[in-house]
C-alpha cells in the first residue's frame, strides 16, 4: 500500500475500458465504512464521483461513477 500500484492498475483498467468499449462512464460500488475511506479517496482522485448511497440490511455502499471525459455530467438515469 501507498506505492501507487492500485492507482496504476485502476488507471490502466479505465484506459482499456474507454479505448475498447463505447461507454460514456464506468461505475463501481464500494462499502461506505471508515475503514474503506482510503479506497474511496483513491477512486475520487482518479475521477470517480459519489452518485448515491445504496442501502442493505447490514451495510451501506457508495455507487461511484467515472465519466469518459472528466468534468462531464452524468445522465440522470445513472443515479436511479
Amino acid at each position: 500500500q501507498r506505492r501507487g500500484i492500485g492507482r496504476q492498475v485502476v488507471s490502466i483498467y479505465l484506459q482499456q475500458v474507454f479505448s475498447r468499449l463505447p461507454v460514456d462512464f464506468v461505475t463501481l460500488q464500494t462499502n461506505d465504512n471508515v475503514e474503506n475511506s482510503g479506497i474511496i479517496g483513491l477512486y475520487e482522485a482518479l475521477g470517480f464521483t459519489k452518485i448515491k448511497k445504496v442501502f442493505y440490511p447490514d451495510k451501506t455502499d457508495w455507487l461511484l461513477a467515472r465519466p469518459r471525459i472528466i468534468g462531464s455530467n452524468f445522465p440522470v438515469h445513472a443515479a436511479k
